[in-house]
């Protein structure tokens, strides 16, 4: 894949490239990433103070 990359970096046709290059889509819930680290750390901080 690295040579596909660099032939199309290089200015080869995207028609000539043997998979089609689109381009790249946003992540899903990207934006809950840190909410979610921020409640598994409590829940885990709790988890420690109950046990």
């Amino acid at each position: 894949m690295g040579k596909v990359l660099a032939d199309w970096a290089s200015g080869s046709a995207p028609d000539m490239l043997p998979f089609p290059v689109t381009p790249p889509q946003p992540i899903p819930f990207h934006f809950l990433k840190k909410p979610a680290v921020m409640a598994t750390v409590a829940w885990s901080r709790l988890r420690d103070v109950l046990e």
